[in-house]
């Protein structure tokens, strides 16, 4: 089953426009859950996750988006500048 989260898809814009790595949906979703993980342990701690896939055979549905923002994703589409502060927000320690 694929997973499109909005966390998940400005997660894998952020790794493509930041990193260079066109990840697929479960990549996305590991580094987003790695980022929670990171927020939760002690400071200095390491934490790691796994790019388990390519974004190369989710360019029809992840990476297409007509198809995220339609029903019954209803997804919005990450913008140029929205990247940044969307994942920046989700790193932000609370």
């Amino acid at each position: 089953a694929i997973c499109l989260c909005s966390q998940a898809l400005y997660m894998a814009h952020y790794l493509l426009k930041h990193e260079g790595l066109l990840v697929g949906s479960s990549s996305a979703i590991n580094v987003v859950a790695a980022i929670r993980f990171a927020k939760e342990v002690p400071p200095g701690s390491t934490v790691a996750t796994v790019l388990c896939d390519s974004g190369q055979r989710h360019l029809n549905r992840f990476w297409n988006p007509q198809y995220a923002t339609a029903p019954p994703y209803n997804l919005s589409w990450p913008g140029p500048n929205e990247v940044e502060e969307h994942v920046g927000r989700m790193a932000a320690v609370h």
